[in-house]
């Protein structure tokens, strides 16, 4: 659970919960502590240090965030853990898929990528960059494990095949399932 300190971290932990209660899996939250390096456009070099200050406001930012996810998941009995990345200079969505490729699921609260620029470079890197599924949760919703009756959007492309076999693990044997195509295009093949 990539925490990005955003209203939709406290959704993606609860479904987190849930997996992890269902299946007697793991669950990881992953804090980064942003690393407050300067914006310049392309080919510009900048040649500016963080102050101390920056650096110590961005760790305290991630020590509050990993407070609460430890509280949050000391509530309940599963194996869990909040790890805490240092000021590295990699992006935070970077980082994100990296910690990624270690598990068998992120899961990533909602958020809106109009407002919320962390949250889509976030969700796009994970998508492209981890190799592994990523499990979307709204802001507030709650996460029934396993789902009693998944909607799965289908198009017949190599994507939507992987992540349809990445799902299977989450599907209880039995479990009815609906699969949605949109405009789909009507051949004789």
């Amino acid at each position: 659970v990539p925490l990005i300190d955003a209203p939709g971290d406290a959704s993606a932990l609860d479904a987190a919960v849930a997996l992890a209660l269902a299946f007697e899996a793991h669950v990881t939250a992953f804090v980064t502590q942003e690393h407050p390096l300067p914006l310049a456009p392309e080919l510009t070099f900048v040649n500016v240090e963080p102050t101390v200050q920056q650096l110590e406001q961005a760790r305290e930012r991630a020590e509050a965030q990993r407070r609460r996810a430890e509280a949050r998941l000391s509530r309940e009995a599963i194996a869990s853990e909040v790890r805490v990345s240092g000021p590295m200079p990699l992006w935070s969505e970077e980082t994100a898929a990296w910690q990624a490729r270690h598990a068998d699921l992120s899961v990533l609260g909602g958020g809106d990528t109009r407002t919320d620029s962390r949250f889509g470079l976030t969700f796009r890197s994970l998508l492209s960059r981890s190799g592994r599924p990523v499990l979307l949760v709204p802001e507030g919703a709650t996460v029934v494990a396993p789902s009693l009756r998944p909607v799965i959007a289908w198009t017949p492309t190599a994507d939507a095949s992987r992540a349809l076999h990445d799902a299977l693990p989450l599907l209880a044997p039995g479990t009815e399932v609906d699969l949605l195509m949109v405009d789909p295009e009507v051949s004789d093949r």
